[in-house]
């Protein structure tokens, strides 16, 4: 059997392999690692193409795929150029710096609402293709990231997501804005203000799920909504206390304080 020690010592994760096992299909892959399995050598990849089928594999899913290492070798000039082309057609690139692959197109799009496990949650405002870059929009202002830093720490904002203190928005019929009590019940509001009655619209510890045709329309408040929404339940004598997540009635001391 041919001595390979120096061919594995060699290899470095982002080498483009080509690969063709007696009875298997021809592939051209990026080489991650090296491991022994019952006496025999594999090697995984961070995705792989197959020729005959011309389909791209493996760029979603993180475990190891079991390719004999005895049958792989460099892939030709000809083979990385066909391969970087069916990865890009995919929409990903191959980051040696990160060490994994990346996704050309940005995961997210403009107006949608994100959220990190910090539970901030921002909204985004531009997607910014010739920097890779996102513009993003929170309380604090707006800030403006990289594709891979805002697609590593964020994810799609859910419904269920909601924590207690959290301001919704329901856009559809005028606009109802309500402070959540939670994920488990989301659409229960400590309080709320409908501005499609704005002389009478605040309600008090209300739940407000027969005012929706659609779940999915929910969303958080823009920090415009939120100070809108704040002034009326000011101006309706009332004051949000986030710390102790409840609803208080304004006295004479806070006549001259900023609202929220």
């Amino acid at each position: 059997m041919e001595d390979r020690s120096e061919y594995y010592n060699n290899l470095k994760p982002g080498d483009i392999l080509y690969n063709k096992s007696p009875g298997g299909v021809p592939i051209i892959y990026i080489f991650k690692r090296l491991f022994k399995c019952d006496g025999d050598m594999y090697s995984s990849s961070f995705c792989a193409y197959r020729i005959n089928d011309d389909e791209m594999l493996g760029m979603d899913y993180n475990q190891d795929d079991f390719i004999f290492a005895r049958y792989s070798r460099y892939a030709t000039d000809d083979e990385k150029k066909l391969f970087n082309i069916k990865l890009d057609e995919a929409g990903y690139h191959y980051d040696s710096k990160l060490n994994k692959l990346i996704r050309n197109s940005p995961w997210f799009k403009v107006s949608d609402w994100i959220i990190n496990k910090q539970h901030n949650t921002v909204q985004v405002v531009a997607v910014i293709k010739d920097s890779k870059e996102y513009r993003l929009i929170s309380t604090d202002g707006i800030i403006t990231l990289d594709y891979t830093t805002v697609e590593q720490s964020f994810k799609p904002w859910k419904l269920r997501l909601t924590n207690p203190g959290n301001v919704l928005c329901y856009p559809n019929g005028g606009k109802l804005l309500w402070i959540s009590k939670g994920n488990k019940d989301a659409c229960m509001g400590y309080i709320g203000y409908n501005s499609n009655y704005p002389d009478n619209g605040i309600y008090l510890g209300t739940h407000f799920s027969g005012n929706f045709h659609n779940k999915q329309d929910i969303r958080p408040a823009t920090q415009e909504e939120r100070i809108i929404f704040f002034k009326k339940i000011y101006e309706a004598g009332y004051k949000w206390n986030q710390e102790k997540l409840r609803i208080e009635n304004l006295n004479e001391h806070d006549v001259d304080k900023k609202l929220m």
